[in-house]
Protein backbone atom coordinates (compact mmCIF):
# COMPACT_ATOMS: atom_id res chain seq x y z
CA UNK A 1 0.00 0.00 0.00
CA UNK A 2 1.09 3.08 -0.41
CA UNK A 3 1.46 5.34 2.32
CA UNK A 4 1.76 8.73 0.91
CA UNK A 5 -1.46 8.58 -0.58
CA UNK A 6 -3.75 8.52 2.52
CA UNK A 7 -5.72 11.34 3.59
CA UNK A 8 -4.14 13.54 6.98
CA UNK A 9 -0.74 13.37 7.71
CA UNK A 10 1.79 11.32 5.53
CA UNK A 11 3.17 8.52 6.99
CA UNK A 12 6.82 7.10 6.25
CA UNK A 13 7.18 4.09 4.33
CA UNK A 14 8.51 1.44 6.09
CA UNK A 15 10.45 -0.37 2.68
CA UNK A 16 12.47 3.66 2.29
CA UNK A 17 15.83 3.23 2.56
CA UNK A 18 17.35 1.77 5.51
CA UNK A 19 17.68 2.91 9.76
CA UNK A 20 21.41 1.32 8.87
CA UNK A 21 23.36 -1.62 8.42
CA UNK A 22 26.12 -3.65 9.22
CA UNK A 23 29.47 -2.16 7.44
CA UNK A 24 31.26 -5.35 5.89
CA UNK A 25 34.34 -4.70 7.23
CA UNK A 26 32.87 -4.49 10.98
CA UNK A 27 31.10 -7.80 12.09
CA UNK A 28 30.88 -6.61 15.44
CA UNK A 29 27.95 -4.14 14.15
CA UNK A 30 25.37 -4.37 16.51
CA UNK A 31 24.43 -0.32 16.53
CA UNK A 32 27.74 0.59 17.42
CA UNK A 33 30.88 1.31 15.85
CA UNK A 34 30.26 -0.62 12.26
CA UNK A 35 26.76 0.56 11.75
CA UNK A 36 26.34 3.39 9.70
CA UNK A 37 23.34 5.87 7.94
CA UNK A 38 25.65 8.61 6.59
CA UNK A 39 29.12 9.14 5.14
CA UNK A 40 31.38 11.86 6.49
CA UNK A 41 33.48 13.99 4.98
CA UNK A 42 35.62 12.83 1.62
CA UNK A 43 38.80 14.66 2.95
CA UNK A 44 40.86 16.66 1.25
CA UNK A 45 42.14 14.56 -1.58
CA UNK A 46 38.83 13.33 -3.53
CA UNK A 47 41.25 11.82 -6.59
CA UNK A 48 42.53 9.55 -4.17
CA UNK A 49 40.09 8.62 -2.15
CA UNK A 50 38.20 4.93 -2.41
CA UNK A 51 36.17 4.80 0.64
CA UNK A 52 34.48 7.20 3.60
CA UNK A 53 35.37 6.08 6.80
CA UNK A 54 32.77 5.42 9.28
CA UNK A 55 32.13 8.29 11.62
CA UNK A 56 31.60 5.91 14.67
CA UNK A 57 34.39 3.30 13.48
CA UNK A 58 37.75 4.63 15.37
CA UNK A 59 39.37 1.71 13.48
CA UNK A 60 38.54 4.11 10.11
CA UNK A 61 36.64 1.19 8.62
CA UNK A 62 35.35 2.21 4.96
CA UNK A 63 32.30 2.79 3.73
CA UNK A 64 32.17 0.64 -0.31
CA UNK A 65 31.92 3.46 -2.98
CA UNK A 66 28.93 1.79 -4.20
CA UNK A 67 26.90 2.67 -0.73
CA UNK A 68 28.55 5.94 -1.19
CA UNK A 69 26.65 6.11 -4.64
CA UNK A 70 23.24 5.07 -3.32
CA UNK A 71 23.53 7.77 -0.32
CA UNK A 72 23.44 10.70 -2.32
CA UNK A 73 21.19 9.13 -4.84
CA UNK A 74 23.41 8.62 -7.97
CA UNK A 75 21.24 4.88 -8.61
CA UNK A 76 23.81 2.90 -10.51
CA UNK A 77 22.15 0.50 -12.90
CA UNK A 78 20.94 -3.23 -12.58
CA UNK A 79 22.37 -5.55 -15.18
CA UNK A 80 19.55 -5.99 -18.03
CA UNK A 81 19.77 -7.56 -21.41
CA UNK A 82 17.73 -7.51 -24.41
CA UNK A 83 17.39 -9.95 -27.12
CA UNK A 84 14.53 -8.79 -29.99
CA UNK A 85 12.23 -6.71 -27.29
CA UNK A 86 12.36 -9.49 -24.51
CA UNK A 87 14.78 -7.62 -21.18
CA UNK A 88 16.59 -10.02 -19.01
CA UNK A 89 17.44 -8.17 -15.84
CA UNK A 90 19.58 -10.41 -13.05
CA UNK A 91 19.87 -9.28 -9.37
CA UNK A 92 21.42 -10.78 -6.53
CA UNK A 93 19.59 -13.19 -3.91
CA UNK A 94 19.68 -10.25 -1.81
CA UNK A 95 17.50 -7.90 -3.47
CA UNK A 96 14.32 -7.85 -1.40
CA UNK A 97 10.79 -7.96 -3.23
CA UNK A 98 8.42 -5.26 -2.46
CA UNK A 99 4.77 -5.50 -3.61
CA UNK A 100 3.05 -2.37 -3.15
CA UNK A 101 -0.94 -1.26 -4.30
CA UNK A 102 -1.71 1.80 -6.31
CA UNK A 103 -4.16 3.81 -3.84
CA UNK A 104 -4.84 7.42 -5.55
CA UNK A 105 -7.09 7.52 -8.73
CA UNK A 106 -3.81 7.93 -11.43
CA UNK A 107 -2.15 6.06 -13.92
CA UNK A 108 -0.66 3.17 -12.70
CA UNK A 109 2.83 4.44 -14.05
CA UNK A 110 2.67 7.86 -11.74
CA UNK A 111 2.53 5.30 -8.71
CA UNK A 112 5.32 3.50 -10.20
CA UNK A 113 7.59 6.54 -10.28
CA UNK A 114 6.75 7.72 -6.91
CA UNK A 115 7.24 4.81 -5.26
CA UNK A 116 10.20 3.43 -7.06
CA UNK A 117 12.16 7.12 -6.11
CA UNK A 118 10.84 7.53 -2.48
CA UNK A 119 11.44 2.96 -1.83
CA UNK A 120 14.79 3.19 -3.87
CA UNK A 121 13.54 0.49 -6.19
CA UNK A 122 16.06 -0.81 -8.72
CA UNK A 123 13.41 -2.67 -11.03
CA UNK A 124 9.30 -2.64 -10.90
CA UNK A 125 7.44 -4.88 -12.76
CA UNK A 126 3.42 -5.30 -12.90
CA UNK A 127 1.80 -7.96 -10.63
CA UNK A 128 -0.93 -10.54 -10.79
CA UNK A 129 -3.89 -10.58 -12.85
CA UNK A 130 -7.36 -8.63 -11.57
CA UNK A 131 -10.62 -8.35 -11.84
CA UNK A 132 -12.06 -4.70 -13.03
CA UNK A 133 -15.61 -3.81 -11.64
CA UNK A 134 -16.30 -1.97 -15.18
CA UNK A 135 -14.49 -1.96 -18.24
CA UNK A 136 -15.63 0.61 -20.32
CA UNK A 137 -13.43 4.03 -19.32
CA UNK A 138 -10.99 6.39 -20.59
CA UNK A 139 -9.72 8.21 -17.30
CA UNK A 140 -8.25 6.62 -14.13
CA UNK A 141 -10.28 4.46 -12.21
CA UNK A 142 -10.81 4.07 -8.45
CA UNK A 143 -8.15 1.41 -7.53
CA UNK A 144 -11.05 0.51 -5.22
CA UNK A 145 -12.53 -1.15 -8.47
CA UNK A 146 -9.53 -3.36 -9.05
CA UNK A 147 -9.39 -6.97 -7.46
CA UNK A 148 -6.04 -8.60 -7.69
CA UNK A 149 -6.86 -12.34 -8.07
CA UNK A 150 -3.79 -14.25 -6.25
CA UNK A 151 -3.13 -13.28 -2.65
CA UNK A 152 -0.80 -9.92 -2.17
CA UNK A 153 1.18 -9.55 0.81
CA UNK A 154 3.52 -6.75 1.93
CA UNK A 155 5.22 -5.62 5.20
CA UNK A 156 4.18 -9.44 6.49
CA UNK A 157 0.43 -8.53 5.93
CA UNK A 158 -1.93 -9.17 3.56
CA UNK A 159 -2.69 -5.97 1.82
CA UNK A 160 -5.20 -7.46 -0.53
CA UNK A 161 -6.17 -10.04 -3.36
CA UNK A 162 -8.48 -13.03 -3.36
CA UNK A 163 -7.48 -16.92 -2.83
CA UNK A 164 -5.95 -18.65 -5.89
CA UNK A 165 -5.69 -21.96 -4.04
CA UNK A 166 -5.09 -23.87 -7.50
CA UNK A 167 -2.65 -21.11 -8.98
CA UNK A 168 1.21 -20.71 -7.93
CA UNK A 169 3.12 -18.08 -6.20
CA UNK A 170 6.35 -15.96 -5.20
CA UNK A 171 6.91 -15.22 -2.30
CA UNK A 172 9.78 -13.61 -0.17
CA UNK A 173 10.96 -13.63 3.22
CA UNK A 174 13.00 -11.13 5.38
CA UNK A 175 15.67 -12.57 7.44
CA UNK A 176 19.07 -14.86 7.50
CA UNK A 177 16.64 -17.72 7.00
CA UNK A 178 14.65 -15.93 4.34
CA UNK A 179 15.00 -15.65 0.55
CA UNK A 180 12.79 -16.61 -2.09
CA UNK A 181 10.25 -19.38 -2.49
CA UNK A 182 8.03 -20.83 -5.32
CA UNK A 183 5.22 -23.28 -5.02
CA UNK A 184 1.44 -24.14 -5.90
CA UNK A 185 -1.33 -22.34 -4.07
CA UNK A 186 -1.82 -19.40 -1.78
CA UNK A 187 1.54 -17.74 -0.33
CA UNK A 188 2.08 -18.68 2.76
CA UNK A 189 0.74 -16.74 5.88
CA UNK A 190 4.55 -16.61 6.94
CA UNK A 191 6.24 -15.02 4.18
CA UNK A 192 7.11 -11.58 4.61
CA UNK A 193 5.85 -10.20 0.70
CA UNK A 194 4.11 -12.65 -1.79
CA UNK A 195 2.32 -12.56 -5.13
CA UNK A 196 -0.02 -15.23 -5.69
CA UNK A 197 -2.55 -16.07 -8.57
CA UNK A 198 0.30 -17.32 -10.99
CA UNK A 199 1.18 -19.40 -13.59
CA UNK A 200 3.80 -21.82 -13.34
CA UNK A 201 7.16 -21.96 -15.49
CA UNK A 202 9.39 -24.41 -13.47
CA UNK A 203 9.26 -25.55 -9.69
CA UNK A 204 11.47 -27.42 -8.07
CA UNK A 205 13.80 -27.60 -11.10
CA UNK A 206 10.54 -29.35 -13.50
CA UNK A 207 9.45 -27.35 -16.63
CA UNK A 208 6.04 -26.89 -17.13
CA UNK A 209 4.24 -26.69 -20.54
CA UNK A 210 1.18 -27.41 -23.02
CA UNK A 211 1.46 -31.51 -22.53
CA UNK A 212 3.74 -33.91 -20.70
CA UNK A 213 7.07 -34.79 -22.17
CA UNK A 214 8.83 -37.91 -20.74
CA UNK A 215 12.70 -39.15 -21.27
CA UNK A 216 13.39 -42.07 -23.15
CA UNK A 217 12.53 -45.26 -22.23
CA UNK A 218 9.27 -44.23 -20.64
CA UNK A 219 6.24 -47.25 -20.38
CA UNK A 220 3.94 -47.37 -22.76
CA UNK A 221 0.54 -45.67 -21.67
CA UNK A 222 2.22 -42.48 -20.20
CA UNK A 223 -0.39 -39.88 -20.06
CA UNK A 224 -0.19 -36.97 -22.78
CA UNK A 225 -1.71 -34.30 -19.79
CA UNK A 226 -2.50 -34.39 -16.39
CA UNK A 227 -0.93 -36.49 -12.81
CA UNK A 228 1.23 -39.16 -14.95
CA UNK A 229 1.00 -41.61 -11.97
CA UNK A 230 3.66 -43.32 -9.91
CA UNK A 231 4.68 -45.79 -13.04
CA UNK A 232 5.85 -42.61 -15.50
CA UNK A 233 7.05 -40.18 -12.80
CA UNK A 234 10.48 -41.23 -12.76
CA UNK A 235 10.38 -40.01 -16.49
CA UNK A 236 8.45 -37.15 -16.29
CA UNK A 237 10.59 -33.98 -17.74
CA UNK A 238 7.99 -31.91 -18.68
CA UNK A 239 4.34 -31.47 -16.75
CA UNK A 240 1.23 -30.16 -18.20
CA UNK A 241 -0.84 -27.65 -16.93
CA UNK A 242 -3.95 -25.69 -18.39
CA UNK A 243 -3.05 -21.96 -17.09
CA UNK A 244 0.24 -22.92 -18.91
CA UNK A 245 -1.31 -24.33 -22.12
CA UNK A 246 -3.98 -20.92 -22.35
CA UNK A 247 -1.31 -18.48 -22.16
CA UNK A 248 1.45 -19.95 -24.12
CA UNK A 249 -1.42 -20.76 -27.26
CA UNK A 250 -1.48 -16.91 -27.68
CA UNK A 251 2.06 -17.06 -29.71
CA UNK A 252 5.17 -15.67 -29.29
CA UNK A 253 3.91 -12.07 -29.74
CA UNK A 254 2.04 -11.74 -26.64
CA UNK A 255 3.64 -10.03 -23.86
CA UNK A 256 5.29 -11.43 -20.94
CA UNK A 257 6.38 -11.36 -17.21
CA UNK A 258 8.30 -13.72 -15.75
CA UNK A 259 9.99 -14.10 -11.75
CA UNK A 260 12.41 -17.06 -11.38
CA UNK A 261 15.39 -17.57 -9.15
CA UNK A 262 18.14 -20.18 -9.86
CA UNK A 263 21.88 -19.97 -9.29
CA UNK A 264 24.92 -17.67 -9.55
CA UNK A 265 26.12 -14.83 -8.89
CA UNK A 266 22.47 -12.86 -9.75
CA UNK A 267 20.01 -15.71 -9.33
CA UNK A 268 17.10 -13.74 -9.16
CA UNK A 269 15.46 -13.03 -13.18
CA UNK A 270 13.04 -11.16 -14.51
CA UNK A 271 11.79 -11.30 -17.91
CA UNK A 272 9.39 -8.83 -19.32
CA UNK A 273 8.65 -8.76 -23.33
CA UNK A 274 6.73 -5.86 -24.86
CA UNK A 275 3.39 -6.83 -25.95
CA UNK A 276 2.77 -7.03 -29.59
CA UNK A 277 5.98 -7.85 -31.24
CA UNK A 278 8.15 -11.13 -32.51
CA UNK A 279 9.54 -11.94 -29.07
CA UNK A 280 9.95 -15.35 -27.50
CA UNK A 281 7.36 -18.05 -27.28
CA UNK A 282 6.91 -19.27 -23.45
CA UNK A 283 8.79 -22.37 -23.84
CA UNK A 284 11.69 -20.35 -25.63
CA UNK A 285 12.06 -18.21 -22.76
CA UNK A 286 11.60 -21.35 -20.44
CA UNK A 287 14.12 -23.28 -21.77
CA UNK A 288 16.66 -20.57 -21.78
CA UNK A 289 16.14 -19.94 -18.24
CA UNK A 290 15.99 -23.85 -17.08
CA UNK A 291 19.37 -24.01 -19.02
CA UNK A 292 20.83 -20.96 -16.78
CA UNK A 293 20.14 -22.86 -13.80
CA UNK A 294 17.12 -21.87 -12.97
CA UNK A 295 15.24 -24.17 -10.59
CA UNK A 296 11.77 -22.04 -9.68
CA UNK A 297 9.70 -19.48 -12.15
CA UNK A 298 6.25 -18.49 -12.29
CA UNK A 299 4.38 -15.66 -14.99
CA UNK A 300 2.40 -13.05 -13.60
CA UNK A 301 -0.08 -10.92 -15.92
CA UNK A 302 1.16 -10.66 -19.60
CA UNK A 303 -0.32 -9.17 -22.87
CA UNK A 304 -0.32 -5.43 -22.83
CA UNK A 305 -0.22 -5.44 -18.77
CA UNK A 306 3.47 -6.13 -19.45
CA UNK A 307 5.74 -3.55 -18.06
CA UNK A 308 9.10 -2.87 -16.53
CA UNK A 309 10.17 -0.08 -14.49
CA UNK A 310 14.54 -0.31 -14.15
CA UNK A 311 17.78 2.71 -13.91
CA UNK A 312 15.01 5.14 -13.33
CA UNK A 313 13.13 4.86 -16.51
CA UNK A 314 10.30 2.67 -18.37
CA UNK A 315 11.51 -0.29 -20.96
CA UNK A 316 8.23 -1.20 -21.31
CA UNK A 317 5.07 0.22 -20.54
CA UNK A 318 1.32 -1.25 -19.99
CA UNK A 319 -1.15 -0.55 -22.33
CA UNK A 320 -3.39 2.62 -22.04
CA UNK A 321 -6.84 0.83 -20.15
CA UNK A 322 -4.01 -1.22 -18.08
CA UNK A 323 -2.43 1.76 -17.06
CA UNK A 324 -5.41 3.52 -15.85
CA UNK A 325 -7.13 -0.01 -13.83
CA UNK A 326 -3.75 -1.95 -12.61
CA UNK A 327 -3.05 -1.37 -8.85
CA UNK A 328 -0.34 -4.56 -8.22
CA UNK A 329 3.30 -3.28 -8.45
CA UNK A 330 6.29 -5.49 -7.49
CA UNK A 331 9.44 -3.74 -6.53
CA UNK A 332 13.19 -5.20 -5.97
CA UNK A 333 15.27 -3.17 -3.31
CA UNK A 334 18.63 -4.03 -3.97
CA UNK A 335 22.04 -3.22 -1.96
CA UNK A 336 23.52 -0.29 -3.25
CA UNK A 337 27.14 -2.85 -2.86
CA UNK A 338 25.67 -5.19 -5.50
CA UNK A 339 24.87 -3.11 -8.18
CA UNK A 340 26.89 -1.99 -11.09
CA UNK A 341 29.05 1.46 -10.50
CA UNK A 342 27.77 4.33 -12.90
CA UNK A 343 29.47 4.23 -16.19
CA UNK A 344 31.02 0.76 -15.95
CA UNK A 345 30.43 -1.15 -19.23
CA UNK A 346 28.55 -4.45 -19.02
CA UNK A 347 28.15 -5.04 -22.59
CA UNK A 348 24.51 -5.79 -24.30
CA UNK A 349 22.72 -3.05 -22.26
CA UNK A 350 19.60 -1.74 -22.79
Amino acid sequence: MDPSSQPGTPKSDPWSGWDGQSHPNAPSGGGGPGRFKTAGSLGTNPANWHGVPHPLAPAARYLAVADVYCELGAFPNVRIEEEGGVYFVSLTARAAMRPFLRTRTERFQNTVKRVAARSQLAVVVNGNMYDFAKWKLLAPSDPARTTPEGIVRGRGAELGGTSEPLMFYVAWSEGPTGGYRFGHGDPPGDTTSAIGGLGPVILGGRRYGSQNKYKPGVPSGAPPTGEPGPAYEPFLEIRSNRTYESFAARGAAVGKVIIGFGAGELPLRIVVQRDGIQGLSLDDIRDRLFRDGVQNAVFLDGSDSAMLFANGRFYVQQGTFKDSTNTVGIGFQVPCSYMDAPGRSLGHIA
